[in-house]
């Protein structure tokens, strides 16, 4: 969810009810400098993709559990080891790194499967670099898309990774598979 600003890095200075106030809170600047002009490119091409890709617009939230007609749940919590994250490790004091797995098989309004690509996020709250090790019980090979450590952060030619990845400090990592 943005408000108008985010995407170019503009700050309410922790006020989260600036629409009441005619001042520099509530204003938007449109001189940008050129770190807020990336910001803002990056996130007009993450629209555009979330537009492109329906996993990203599903119709109804994730349950965990395998879609119909499929054997892969809707979506996966990953520790850096690739398996499914348990109990213990959600209430785990330091949490810094995880995936996520998103079945690229959606159901549209009328229970419909279709395919889209499949995708993993993996972040990396944490100050140091983490390796994390990618599921290998998807076929087709893994292709990074999304660097958020880069600056330009999209990949212009998706390239192929092997596992383990190294997800840079204070990251995150979009790689795809695809349409199965």
């Amino acid at each position: 969810m943005l408000c108008a600003g985010d995407e170019c890095g503009r700050t309410r200075n922790g006020n989260n009810n600036a629409y009441c106030q005619d001042n520099e809170i509530s204003w938007q600047r449109w001189d940008l400098n050129p770190e807020e002009e990336s910001l803002f490119r990056l996130v007009a091409e993450l629209a555009a993709f979330r537009k492109a890709h329906p996993v990203f617009r599903r119709l109804r939230f994730f349950s965990g559990r395998p879609l119909r007609g499929t054997n892969l749940k809707d979506v996966r919590w990953l520790n850096t080891s690739g398996a499914d994250m348990t109990d213990e490790e959600w209430s785990g004091d330091f949490i810094k790194c995880f995936g996520a797995f998103f079945n690229g098989h959606v159901m549209d309004q009328h229970g419909d499967l279709y395919s889209d690509d499949f995708f993993l996020l993996c972040l990396n709250a944490s100050h140091l670099p983490l390796d994390f090790t990618l599921p290998a019980d998807v076929h087709g090979g893994w292709h990074q898309l999304l660097d958020t450590y880069e600056e330009d952060g999209f990949a212009r030619e998706p390239a192929q990774v092997q596992s383990p990845i190294t997800v840079r400090e204070r990251s995150l990592i979009l790689l795809c598979t695809p349409r199965g």
